[in-house]
């Protein structure tokens, strides 16, 4: 049984029109779309808060968004919809608890789309996204850039290991070992 449809009809400027509906704490999520956000907070793509009513957030840098596929744009969209519906905002986690928060909400981003019923070659471009070192580091913050390029192994690492989650997450989805049409060394990192 399919989960809710995506509507990835894109705007002029290549972002999605109709952002995935999220609702958190019995309140809807509102996106902002500023890089500013997104950088002052230390994420990458999109990261989920609260404003100062306790209201949920999800900060999109419109930059990034423009440039990933619809497929992709809702799968990040989702990863931070978990975050919020999870409880995942506290700023005082450990590295191990920030992890393990990041694989749940890689886990439940894909098992959305998955029940959504994105076919393969859908798949297969959030995989591409996900695994293109390039289109992330284009978009890093200047302060992330920096931190990064002091120690690019544990980066390339971070890459590698998220990718094969996004690949094991589809698997366990389907019900059958990962498609074959995931092709290279995969490689990315965390979105927020």
């Amino acid at each position: 049984m399919l989960g809710h449809a995506y509507d990835l009809t894109v705007t002029n400027t290549g972002i999605i029109k109709n952002l995935p509906v999220c609702i958190a704490e019995g309140r809807p999520t509102s996106y902002v779309f500023s890089r500013e956000e997104v950088w002052k907070r230390q994420a990458r793509i999109a990261v989920a808060h609260k404003d100062r009513y306790g209201n949920p957030i999800v900060y999109i840098d419109p930059n990034a968004f423009s440039e990933a596929p619809p497929e992709f744009q809702v799968w990040v969209i989702e990863h931070e919809c978990n975050h919020h519906a999870k409880g995942h905002l506290s700023a005082f986690a450990s590295m191990q608890v920030y992890a393990a928060r990041e694989r749940e909400s890689d886990r439940v981003a894909t098992q959305k789309v998955v029940e959504a019923g994105f076919t393969p070659e859908q798949l297969n471009r959030i995989y591409n996204t996900i695994k293109d070192k390039d289109f992330h580091q284009k978009h890093l913050s200047p302060m992330m850039k920096a931190a990064l390029e002091l120690n690019p192994a544990q980066m390339n690492a971070e890459f590698d290991k998220r990718s094969r989650y996004f690949l094991k997450c589809v698997e366990r989805m389907k019900g059958r070992p990962a498609p074959r049409y995931f092709p290279g060394p995969p490689f990315m990192y965390g979105y927020g």
